[in-house]
């Protein structure tokens, strides 16, 4: 599942982009975009694709403000369970939030759902003064509160954002999904322009670490 983010009004080639990388041959990867695509897929169709070991194959959002935040990206069952791939997701150029100069390249790996997780922790920045985040659901009917307040239920592929926070967030579910947590632009908080940082699920956190000096 993707988390990416808008692209930039008016200005078409800073879309709004995905990027499948192969690592084994024969590796077949079903796509399902929330946007209309470069290429002539429209939002909702789905198509597959054949990638051997080191290829790439990217999709770009076809309109400017398009979003492919939310579309699903699978390997089918011609692949088998031996052939994993690597999914990066982000924007060309774009205002987080729109309006807020300066944009700036967006660009983070994806994580596969599976390893998602229902609890996780948002933390400000030195040196700015707010930033954004977004909450991705995988599944129907996901229910999410941010620092235990009222329930927000988000459909699979729909995510909800919040702009302009400067606190610490506590985000928990009843079903997994995914934080993604944005750098604003320098309009809107202080000296940064935009980045993207994909939170680990507190269930994949761990407080024992060993290991061996030399």
């Amino acid at each position: 599942r993707v988390q990416a983010y808008r692209g930039f009004p008016s200005i078409a080639q800073y879309s709004s982009e995905f990027l499948i990388v192969a690592t084994a041959d024969d590796t077949e990867v079903e796509i399902v975009t929330t946007a209309a695509t470069v290429g002539g897929h429209a939002a909702g169709d789905t198509w597959t694709v054949t990638l051997n070991a080191g290829q790439s194959y990217q999709v770009r959002a076809l309109e400017d403000v398009g979003d492919l935040t939310g579309s699903l990206v699978r390997g089918t069952p011609e692949s088998g369970g031996c052939r994993p791939f690597a999914l990066f997701g982000g924007s060309v150029c774009p205002q987080v939030p729109a309006g807020c100069t300066a944009c700036d390249h967006l660009y983070e790996q994806n994580m596969p759902a599976p390893s998602w997780g229902t609890s996780y922790y948002s933390v400000p920045w030195e040196e700015t003064y707010a930033y954004t985040y977004r909450i991705l659901a995988h599944e129907d009917n996901t229910n999410v509160t941010v620092d235990n307040g009222p329930a927000l239920t988000l459909n699979a592929g729909q995510f909800t954002e919040v702009n302009g926070t400067n606190d610490p967030h506590c985000f928990n579910g009843d079903r997994p999904f995914s934080v993604a947590q944005f750098m604003q632009g320098s309009d809107c908080s202080g000296d940064s322009d935009p980045a993207m940082l994909l939170l680990n699920a507190q269930e994949q956190k761990i407080d024992d670490i060993t290991f061996t000096t030399v």
